[in-house]
């Protein structure tokens, strides 16, 4: 067995690899190189601390490495379901670990499907503690009110700041993939607005489409934590006035604002995550 950087490899390769990985997963990936490419800037992930494995030439596993200072995130892990249950597994995260810390990482997380118990035993052998859920929700919209508010178009840099605003001033606390950073690296990825009332910005939302319907990346207020309520409740009201049959977000942390005001709108989990961490330094 042995290991190669991710970046010394064919971005397609390593497409086809995880992909073929994930697809009898609870929550397969359907990379495409785009879109993989887009993941791998918006979630920080380094192609030269992530590696693939390789048993006679045939690439067999992954780990996919996210850095950001001294936070380390494992983007995505696993083997091709043939080379599963052979020690592999324990093999690659030791290394991938190891080589984390002479980069001086000091905390890793990685996020777990709550109905894979043996993932979840299997990180919780070499030391990794389950810290918060994450749940992914969808709700089915109905033409009610009409928004009241209105969204400017603006561009990342904005929605950064605006995010930093949100993380002091209404008590955020978001998961990797929705961090300031996070939304920052993502650019042109999605929908970005400024939400405003009476010419003054009192939120933000991150949104994109599919086939079904809208999805929410993050939407928050940015001073006045009692706004929370009205803003959501706008947002659902201009999605219906656009014709969008349902809204989603995705692990969303069971301790950030937006969790429980969610639930309150009746948004359905259909998906429940473990966020893990372990502490190597």
């Amino acid at each position: 067995m042995k290991f190669k950087k991710a970046s010394e490899i064919p971005k397609v390769a390593i497409v086809d690899l995880v992909n073929q990985t994930f697809k009898d997963y609870t929550v397969p990936i359907n990379w495409t190189i785009t879109s993989f490419e887009y993941d791998v800037r918006e979630n920080s992930i380094s192609l030269d601390d992530s590696y693939i494995v390789f048993e006679d030439d045939k690439p067999i596993g992954f780990s996919l490495v996210s850095i950001r200072g001294a936070r380390g995130r494992i983007d995505a892990f696993g083997f091709l379901k043939e080379y599963r249950l052979k020690g592999y597994g324990s093999e690659l995260l030791y290394y991938t670990i190891e080589k984390m810390k002479w980069k001086g990482i000091t905390k890793v997380t990685l996020e777990v499907v709550d109905e894979e118990l043996s993932a979840k035993k299997f990180y919780k052998k070499h030391g990794f503690k389950e810290k918060r859920i994450l749940d992914s929700f969808i709700k089915y919209l109905d033409k009610t009110n009409e928004s009241k508010f209105k969204y400017v178009k603006t561009d990342y840099k904005c929605i950064h700041d605006r995010a930093v605003e949100a993380l002091h001033y209404i008590g955020r606390n978001p998961n990797w993939q929705r961090e300031p950073k996070t939304l920052e690296l993502s650019r042109d990825r999605y929908q970005m607005e400024r939400i405003t009332q009476k010419g003054f910005t009192i939120g933000y939302v991150v949104w994109g489409t599919t086939k079904e319907g809208a999805f929410i990346v993050d939407v928050s207020p940015i001073i006045d934590a009692t706004r929370y309520d009205e803003i959501l409740e706008d947002l659902l009201a201009r999605f219906a006035e656009l014709n969008f049959k349902n809204v989603t977000i995705v692990s969303l942390p069971e301790d950030d604002p937006l969790y429980s005001l969610v639930k309150k709108y009746n948004f359905n989990s259909f998906l429940r995550q473990v966020e893990m961490e372990k502490r190597i330094h």
